[in-house]
């Protein structure tokens, strides 16, 4: 709502009726003194009217009616004394709607019904695929890395960054985890909470992590 400050009408009239009305006690500007106060009541009407067009600065009593409008139906019951839910949740479905179902959009909505920490990964992305010199990833090689055992441990989570062969399987049915239609959602209940890899403290050993290098496997 805009605050405004209120105008004094008394002050545009011409100067000869400002004079006449002091010689008379002036009743002509205790008159328009109300008037003014009754026109800054009505400028603060129709400014509270343009907030209501908005989720973010309505009343509270008109988010039902742009929940109605935009079809927000909430998954469980909000009450009235409630509105900084109601609000905050029409606002967010405003926002996916125009998100237009991106990769961003899906893993918020996963993220808000669940509750759970969530990781969207549009597969096609990580295709080995011949690219564009217009449009060069030189962070998506088509090979890997055999020497780099920690993008490798990575391979198969939410987080990798190699490239993979697209999964061929039957016509019509599912073809595997990479390929061009899939969107994957990784979803996990607990934080995770890496812990430093440390080996057994030699003599003199005062406190604090020892780091371990990472040794290659069999296969490498």
């Amino acid at each position: 709502m805009y605050n405004r400050a209120p105008g004094n009408l008394f002050e545009r009239l011409p100067s000869h009726f400002r004079t006449r009305d002091a010689e008379q006690g002036r009743p002509l500007q205790a008159l328009m003194e109300i008037m003014a106060q009754e026109l800054a009541i009505l400028e603060r009407d129709i400014d509270q009217l343009y907030d209501d067009w908005f989720v973010e600065t309505c009343e509270p009593w008109a988010l039902p009616y742009i929940a109605a409008l935009v079809g927000a139906r909430p998954m469980r019951e909000i009450g009235t004394d409630q509105a900084g839910l109601l609000r905050g949740y029409i606002a967010n479905v405003l926002r996916n709607r125009q998100a237009k179902g991106t990769a961003a959009a899906v893993e918020q909505v996963a993220r808000e019904v669940s509750g759970w920490s969530v990781v969207a990964v549009e597969f096609f992305q990580r295709l080995a695929t011949s690219q564009h010199m217009n449009h060069v990833r030189p962070d998506a090689p088509a090979f890997a890395d055999l020497r780099d055992t920690a993008r490798g441990r990575a391979s198969r989570s939410p987080f990798s960054t190699m490239a993979h062969s697209p999964a061929a399987g039957q016509p019509g049915g599912f073809a595997g985890r990479y390929n061009i239609p899939h969107l994957g959602l990784f979803i996990w209940r607990n934080v995770a909470a890496p812990i430093w890899p440390v080996e057994n403290p030699g003599a003199g050993y005062l406190g604090g992590a020892v780091p371990r290098p990472d040794a290659p496997t069999p296969g490498l």
